[in-house]
């Protein structure tokens, strides 16, 4: 599902004709602000009970180039972690 349609069913479900697709655009837009601002900061959001997306830290390590054995080290970074819940995991079943 792409973020045009998205913002479609999210403008059906808050109002159908009421709010204009700009403003259910707007809304998404700020939604997801929110979500990377509050991450960045080192929170967590969680999505019901279905899953739940976190700031990850990872450490400086050691690693090789495998075509040329090549050892480097890899900086320290933080990455987006995305973990699923306890109802996320019987959705498909």
């Amino acid at each position: 599902m792409t973020k045009a349609e998205m913002v479609v069913q999210l403008q059906e479900l808050i109002g159908g004709t009421k709010v204009s697709k700009a403003e259910t655009e707007r809304i998404w837009n700020k939604l997801i602000q929110l979500i990377a601002d509050e991450v960045k900061d080192g929170g967590e959001v969680k999505f019901g009970s279905l899953f739940k997306v976190f700031k990850k830290h990872k450490n400086a390590r050691k690693a090789r180039n495998p075509r040329t054995g090549e050892i480097f080290m890899y900086e320290a970074r933080d990455e987006l972690g995305c973990k699923v819940m306890r109802d996320g995991k019987y959705l498909l079943q």
